[in-house]
């Protein structure tokens, strides 16, 4: 149980112990924010009759010639019978959202119309047939599905839902919360020792809950004591959906509540996730209930509950989880992150970028309280400022901007080995037949140290390309080719892999070598093939074993390419 959860896995875990909550029913007007716990079936149609788009007239349209004069019957208003009947040469008077009268299939607007004396009106355009009609059942007929179970009801949500004459809906319960904080350090004193600090944890955490629509008090406040948490926990445990705990999940001496959890039969489903801040999450069910363990670091904390307790509370509320919107923006600045673990680190828009704030302690909360952006960023790198990175956007990250969407970029391997013949392009050739056929699209990048030229030299495009072209793209039947002019001192392998999303789920590099790439490396030693996995490395890689002396014609055997190629689509972000 204390096995080191990357932050997919521990989140599956959770959602795959989340169910939505039992039902009940709720004033429409009250049901904002709420889930539709089963699916809304029209009973009518909606508009119940054909009905006037516009102010003007109803008629015929084949009677609204340019200059015809036409004589008014009668009057349509919104909320009345009509009993007229247009016959040729006449019209009604009509206002927006009046019933069409018989024999009229059309609405000539009143801007269009000159009112003349004696009951007639000359036409001063042309209409077409149904021209400003809102047609029977045109927004929807009986027994169409409006919306699905799970829903979400918005504003917009609750006016369509009110069309059809409901006044009370079936939601999915919000879920119900008990919340501690622990530690012997927190203090309800105004002015607190020096040894002891006001509570941050309980205020946040509850309002985080509130913000997502459950009622949450700040919670209790409990001491370092094993039994004390358990006796809180079995308590809390008799009523509630969703018990959290702040503080004294990790493993020190005064840690408590492992402890508590085995007291309170709480059955552990992790006990660590691969996160900075946030690790020492834990996770477990007890009694029907789902239950958190959060770091005691105030930012620890926080994240911690947006990664993993948020995606348990939309799914007990009758919602599916969404993650998050992503933005890809350029570092400002340089950024070094320690152990092979995933930093998740707060961040802001600025000028030149993505600007990281280098004070982001887990006990620190005054980035989190003013940053809208959450950058991922893998252990073990050494970030250079202008690589792209990809940002979590928290609520109000986007207010503002204008954004274009940005496909996912694919999983990036490097190729390496000790010289030209140590069988790099060997082992891409064999491993590109087998990861197609697992269903994975694979590209290639070769980092070439001679000269290439885009065509022939006489052919067009060679001529384009020496005569100054920036990039000459090249289309021939079945394959075409991109050659791009590089001026810069810098080899942007970045750049390149954007011209790979969406079209390819991973990408084997050859060369680049100084990048900090997961990789596989390939060494020439001993007299036998074997694959073993780094995973002392960060970023993890493999290490290919070749003979140093394989002989002519030689291939790398192909149980150890299978494996390998098995590996290497488990990274792949496939559609």
């Amino acid at each position: 149980m204390n096995a080191l959860l990357s932050l997919e896995e521990a989140r599956a875990r959770v959602l795959a112990a989340a169910q939505p909550l039992s039902a009940e029913p709720i004033e429409l007007i009250e049901a904002a924010g709420r889930r539709l716990a089963r699916p809304v079936v029209a009973g009518e149609r909606h508009p119940a009759a054909d009905n006037a788009a516009m102010d003007g007239y109803a008629l015929r349209a084949a009677d609204a010639a340019r200059g015809a004069e036409l004589t008014v019957i009668g009057e349509s208003r919104t909320g009345h019978d009509v009993t007229a009947l247009v016959g040729v040469g006449q019209a009604v008077r009509i206002f927006t959202g009046a019933l069409l009268p018989a024999g009229a299939d059309a609405v000539l607007v009143q801007e269009a119309a000159e009112p003349l004396a004696e009951g007639r009106v000359r036409c001063l355009a042309t209409v077409a047939p149904g021209a400003n009609v809102r047609r029977a059942g045109e927004e929807y007929e009986a027994g169409d599905e409006l919306l699905a179970a799970g829903t979400r009801l918005t504003p917009a949500a609750i006016g369509l839902l009110a069309s059809t004459g409901l006044t009370e809906v079936l939601v999915t319960r919000r879920p119900r919360v008990a919340l501690a904080v622990i530690g012997d350090e927190l203090s309800a004193d105004d002015a607190p020792r020096l040894a002891h600090r006001h509570d941050s944890n309980g205020p946040m955490i509850a309002a985080a809950c509130r913000a997502m629509g459950l009622e949450a008090a700040p919670g209790v406040t409990l001491g370092d004591d094993a039994e004390a948490v358990a006796a809180w926990l079995t308590r809390s445990l008799d009523g509630a959906d969703l018990v959290i705990t702040c503080g004294s999940a990790s493993v020190g001496a005064h840690d408590v509540v492992a402890a508590a959890w085995e007291r309170a039969g709480v059955a552990a489903q992790f006990a660590r996730v691969a996160i900075k801040p946030g690790k020492p999450a834990r996770f477990g069910r007890a009694a029907g209930a789902l239950v958190f363990a959060l770091p005691g670091n105030p930012l620890a904390c926080l994240t911690a509950f947006e990664q993993l307790v948020e995606p348990a509370i939309a799914v007990l509320g009758g919602g599916a989880w969404q993650p998050l919107p992503r933005v890809r923006l350029p570092l400002a600045a340089a950024v070094r992150t320690g152990h092979d673990t995933l930093y998740l680190l707060r961040a802001g828009r600025g000028e030149a970028g993505l600007e990281v704030p280098a004070r982001q302690g887990a006990a620190m909360l005054r980035e989190a309280a003013t940053q809208t952006l959450i950058a991922e960023l893998p252990g073990g790198l050494a970030v250079p400022a202008g690589r792209p990175v990809e940002a979590l956007a928290l609520p109000g990250a986007l207010d503002g901007g204008v954004w274009r969407p940005a496909l996912r970029l694919p999983a990036a391997v490097g190729v390496r080995g000790p010289g030209s013949d140590a069988g790099k392009t060997l082992l891409i050739e064999q491993l590109l037949p087998v990861l197609t056929a697992l269903g994975v699209r694979v590209g290639t990048i070769k980092h070439a140290h001679h000269d290439v030229d885009p065509d022939t030299p006489g052919k067009d495009s060679h001529r384009h390309f020496a005569a100054g072209a920036q990039r000459v793209l090249l289309l021939a039947p079945g394959k075409s080719a991109l050659f791009a002019r590089r001026d810069g001192p810098r080899d942007d392998l970045d750049g390149w892999l954007e011209s790979f999303a969406g079209a390819a789920d991973l990408v084997l590099i050859e060369g680049f070598s100084d990048e900090p790439l997961r990789a596989v490396r390939i060494e020439p030693r001993g007299e036998e093939f074997g694959l073993d996995v780094d995973s002392e490395t960060a970023p993890a890689g493999w290490t290919v074993r070749r003979p140093s002396e394989p002989g002519a014609d030689w291939r790398y055997p192909d149980d150890l390419v299978r494996s390998l190629a098995e590996q290497l689509a488990a990274l792949a972000d496939r559609p």
